[in-house]
Formats: structure tokens, sequence, C-alpha cells
């Protein structure tokens, strides 16, 4: 996907695909944390088995009989526990591929079996206002597994950057899609569009919507050819005002 597209696309749908981008990095980070988890659950398993196999050669020396403090094998497992119970963050990944599945099914999007795909295909097709609703449901995702994981957002600021809106700097690029033309940027204080006549420059003005710009980058580069005059006009200050 890339953020340079001949039909503008609405300010949801941006919103959107920057939430689902965002929502497939920190999958993967938690795909990556489940593998260290298993290893460690096999780990403490392999443990368990070894103590109790020195235990049961204790038994087997004639010094006790009995053996109802002597934790079998399976007692030991039993302690370790099934996938779904002790395995948290197994737990968190399924729970989330599961929610991201009914949703691709509920909304019919594009049929496969990696519901982040589903939707990250299907997003660009989908009516502004469905874009809204699923944009709350993957940002909520999104930062319940950052939450648990301990993750900030994939974004960095662009201090050189203002916003053509309010003027506020830095504005802040979501950077979690693959390439820089897929990055979108924000205004750091969330200002919103007036409408048709708003001096954000979206190239899809909706009144109310949290302003949002397509390929980050490619932002940045028009604004800085923009003040380039300004910038290297010999003795000119900043302001504009007369040279000293």
């Amino acid at each position: 996907m890339t953020g340079q597209n001949a039909t503008p696309r609405h300010p949801n749908t941006l919103h959107a695909l920057s939430a689902a981008w965002s929502l497939r990095q920190a999958r993967q980070r938690l795909d990556i944390a489940v593998e260290v988890e298993a290893r460690a659950v096999a780990a403490e398993s392999r443990a368990l088995a070894v103590a109790d196999g020195i235990r049961s050669s204790q038994w087997s020396t004639g010094r006790s009989r009995g053996g109802h403090g002597d934790p079998t094998g399976t007692a030991a497992l039993t302690r370790v526990g099934p996938p779904e119970q002790a395995w948290p963050l197994a737990q968190l990944a399924a729970g989330t591929t599961s929610t991201l599945t009914w949703l691709a099914d509920t909304l019919r999007l594009t049929a496969g079996p990696d519901p982040m795909w589903r939707i990250l295909d299907s997003l660009p097709r989908l009516h502004p206002g469905t874009a809204a609703t699923v944009t709350s449901w993957l940002a909520e995702a999104d930062e319940k597994i950052r939450t648990t994981l301990r993750l900030g957002p994939d974004e960095r600021l662009l201090p050189g950057a203002e916003c053509p809106a309010c003027g506020r700097r830095p504005m802040t690029a979501h950077t979690a899609a693959p390439g820089p033309t897929d990055w979108t940027a924000v205004c750091a204080a969330g200002c919103r569009c007036a409408g048709q006549g708003c001096g954000c420059g979206m190239l899809v003005q909706v009144e109310g919507a949290v302003h949002i710009w397509p390929d980050a980058a490619g932002l940045v580069a028009a604004m800085e050819l923009a003040q380039w005059p300004r910038r290297w006009l010999v003795g000119l200050p900043a302001d504009g005002g007369e040279a000293a």
C-alpha cells in the first residue's frame, strides 16, 4: 500500500490504516515474546521433571515407602499448567487473533487466513464511517499489547515541520508502516479540520476530523522546499522582517 494514490484518502481511512500498521507491528513483537515465554515454560517443565526424577530415585532406594509427598511427573507438569492457563502472552496473542478474525468476518472483508492482512487489504475500500469504527477496535488491541509488553508507539517527532493548520510544532510521524511513503503525519496538538477552506492542506477536508496527512516524508520535504527561499536569502531574518 502506498500513500501516493490517484484518489485521495479520507482522513478516517488514513487513521484506520495507521492504527492497523501499528497493531501489525505490535503483534509481531508479541509473537516474539510468546516464543520466549514458551521456551521459559519448557525450561521450567524440564527442571521440574529432573527434580521429580531425583526424588523418585531417592524413594526407590528404600529410604521410605509410601510416596504421598513425592510429586509425580504428571503433578510436576500440572504445576506448570497447560498453555491456556500458564502462558499469559500466548493467551493475549490468541485473544487478539480471535477478535480480529471476528471483526474481519463481521465486516465480510477479503477472505484469507490472516485477519490482520484481511483488514489491511480491505481498509482502503471501506466506508469512512466504518473505517472510524475499525480504528477504535484496532487501537484498543494495539494499546493492550503495547501496555503488556511495555512498548512505546512506533512514531517519531518531526522537529522541522509545523502543522499547516494551527502552526504548532513538532508534528509526529507514525512509522509502523513498511515504507516512508506509507507513514502518516499528525499534528502533535491533535487539532481538527474546519472543513472546506481549512488551511490544513488535506486533500480530503472533513469538518471535525483529526488532521492527518499521508506520506509523512514527502510532507516534510515539501515544507522544507517551501521554506527554502526564507532560509537562504542572505541577511533575511526568520520572521521576515528587515535585515539587520
